[in-house]
């Protein structure tokens, strides 16, 4: 029996290796016969992520499972972001290793990031100084640029969705592209998405935006990083909103003051209001505080 049990594992482990990358393997529980779900590491409002372990050598990964049966309307989403996802092939990236799908699931597996959210990073850590915040604001504008690049934008770039390397890594991926989209050149978007402390004024006045509205969350991103708080905060929404629409923050003396004015330029001209001042990915990378 145990024989019979190793030889149709090595079938299927052989059959699958012959198998085009784009094909679909949509069998119930074919999932199950490749990998071993451990313990979960966060869920969502349709998903569930678990650590989860390949049968073939041990090596784990990140898996999100998504139940399909409660996301009725809304499958034509997040086929989107698989589609989107899977087409991503960059170091600072998050990649996707492969998806299975069943009609009541996804399967989607993850490349593994140890380190854990960035935003938990900077809970448990607080500020991290200009040193360690320049190369970690390096990391993330090289992700930006190659999705920007590639003609996709976040839309919910935050440091939820930014994941480190390895625990205390200053290299991250970039995660979570269930608000992304692909948009063709000169065109113009106009769904308002995303997180209200980290969107760019023009996404949240329904004017009308393009990639440079993930500039400006980057440089929320790089001004927490540096300093341990947000650029905008008010005391309820309506005036966080009006905070942000006007560009109205400032570099506090207690946090700021040993900071490098090269630094503080590259945010002014991240959280720039008007887009079209606003630096690319591409610029930001040559700006002169990396250099």
């Amino acid at each position: 029996m145990t024989l019979l049990r190793r030889g149709l594992t090595f079938f299927f482990f052989f059959f699958r290796s012959c198998l085009p990358s784009s094909f679909s393997l949509e069998q119930p529980h074919i999932f199950e016969t490749f990998y071993e779900l451990l313990e979960p590491l966060g869920s969502g409002n349709f998903s569930t992520v678990f650590r989860g372990r390949r049968l073939s050598d041990g090596v784990t990964f990140a898996i999100k499972k998504i139940n399909k049966k409660v996301l009725a309307g809304k499958l034509d989403l997040i086929q989107a972001e698989i589609d989107i996802h899977s087409a991503l092939d960059h170091a600072n990236v998050i990649k996707v290793i492969e998806v299975f799908e069943t009609p009541d699931e996804w399967n989607i597996v993850l490349q593994l990031a140890p380190g854990g959210e960035l935003f938990q990073y900077l809970v448990d850590n607080g500020a991290q100084g200009e040193r360690r915040g320049k190369e970690m604001a390096k990391s993330i504008l090289k992700g930006v640029s190659f999705l920007h690049r590639k003609g996709v934008v976040h839309r919910d770039l935050k440091p939820e969705n930014i994941l480190l390397h390895k625990p205390d890594s200053t290299e991250v991926y970039i995660a979570d592209f269930g608000l992304s989209t692909r948009m063709a050149p000169g065109e113009v978007l106009t769904k308002q998405c995303g997180s209200l402390e980290y969107a760019a004024p023009e996404l949240l006045s329904g004017k009308g935006y393009d990639t440079k509205a993930d500039m400006w969350s980057v440089g929320v991103i790089i001004f927490t990083i540096v300093a341990g708080y947000q650029p905008f905060q008010a005391r309820d929404d309506s005036r966080l909103l009006r905070s942000i629409i006007t560009g109205n923050f400032e570099f506090h003396d207690s946090h700021w003051c040993f900071i490098s004015s090269e630094a503080k330029d590259l945010i002014n001209k991240l959280l720039c209001v008007d887009p079209k001042k606003r630096l690319s990915a591409q610029d930001a990378l040559k700006h002169e505080w990396f250099n």
